[in-house]
């Protein structure tokens, strides 16, 4: 963990950023899914 931006190491940085990033992305993913499942059986039955 030789890298450093001042004080902060850029792990910490990588992690805070890219937990609500990833949090969104799968929210946005699980809602789509889900419409496609609904939408869907819709067509078929």
């Amino acid at each position: 963990m030789a890298e450093t931006t001042g004080r902060i190491p850029l792990w910490i940085i990588g992690t805070v950023t890219g937990i609500p990033v990833i949090g969104l992305f799968s929210r946005y993913f699980l809602l789509w899914f889900i419409f496609w499942i609904r939408f869907i059986s819709v067509i078929i039955g």
